[in-house]
């Protein structure tokens, strides 16, 4: 049977996501989804998505309700998890969606904020309209870490790693070489990294990465329509630049209150591919339109609404 859960700070099944996945824990087999969503709360537990068996009919979905969604921009009012360990949200099983979280974690040496791990090549997670957020005083590694498995990001953001080695999007061999797919990601604000791939199969279409000290894009993969500061982006999309102002034009880069949605004039506008097949809305809902914009973020003129429906 099933499982649908809340965690909720009172008045749900669980005070903690963390909580949830303890208890819940096990063999899924014929036995449907195993769902949870998640309400407005400050959730400071790092989860372990671990001691499960599932299939692809068989998986656990985490998402949060439309009250508690961050709206495209980090949002502390709403649900959040904050924990100060070196992996804040850790995937280890095979068939995990996780919708509309954000993440954000504050420890200084060596930090994945998201990470999966030795997972196999027939897994199938998903991950969407995530923000990742790497907030320590020093250190820190990547804001999503693959390291194995089967693995689609979409409509995600990662940023603010402070050391030299420090990735948005960081593609790893652990057990496995992985099989990743970024698509209209944004990784800026690393002294390292934007897409660092190492190992694996790494397919990158309709992202931006900037403002990353050491390179935007690096090592083998596969970029489509992906936008960079420097020049390592794909061709006629190179040297934008990081900036409210200019290239990219976000609306705030202002470091701990970044805002990646894209203003008028941005340089990321209708210069896409169109990913309809695979998705057709940006972090806040909005339904993409041809030619696709670059990045989270589908500008429509004169209007910014956040996501007001369920995740999921």
């Amino acid at each position: 049977m099933a499982t649908n859960k809340t965690v909720k700070p009172s008045g749900g099944d669980y005070t903690s996501l963390a909580g949830w996945e303890d208890d819940i824990e096990g063999d899924l087999t014929d036995s449907g989804i195993a769902a949870v969503v998640c309400y407005s709360l400050n959730d400071t537990t790092a989860v372990l998505i671990d001691g499960w068996l599932t299939t692809a009919n068989d998986r656990i979905e985490i998402s949060v309700d439309s009250s508690a969604y961050h709206g495209g921009k980090w949002d502390g009012t709403k649900y959040n998890l904050i924990n100060n360990t070196s992996r804040p949200f850790k995937v280890v099983e095979e068939y995990v969606r996780v919708t509309g979280l954000q993440i954000k974690g504050t420890y200084d040496y060596g930090q994945h904020v998201v990470n999966v791990y030795c997972v196999t090549n027939t897994s199938d997670i998903r991950f969407k309209n995530i923000i990742a957020w790497e907030a320590a005083a020093s250190g820190t590694s990547a804001g999503i870490a693959v390291g194995g498995g089967t693995v689609q990001i979409i409509n995600s953001l990662a940023y603010g790693g402070l050391v030299s080695t420090s990735s948005a999007f960081y593609i790893y061999y652990g057990a496995t070489a992985p099989i990743v797919s970024v698509l209209n990601g944004v990784g800026c604000a690393h002294v390292g990294y934007g897409v660092y791939r190492t190992s694996g199969t790494v397919v990158v279409k309709n992202c931006y990465c900037g403002g990353n000290g050491v390179a935007d894009y690096n090592g083998t993969m596969t970029m489509t329509t992906c936008a960079s500061s420097d020049s390592t982006g794909s061709a006629g999309l190179q040297t934008i630049a990081y900036s409210a102002s200019t290239g990219a034009k976000f609306v705030n880069i202002s470091a701990g209150t970044e805002d990646f949605h894209i203003q008028s004039g941005s340089s990321l506008i209708d210069v896409g591919t169109d990913l309809n097949a695979t998705f057709t809305d940006d972090i806040d809902g909005d339904t993409r339109s041809v030619p696709w914009d670059i990045g989270v973020d589908e500008y429509v003129s004169g209007i910014f609404v956040p996501l007001t429906g369920v995740c999921g």
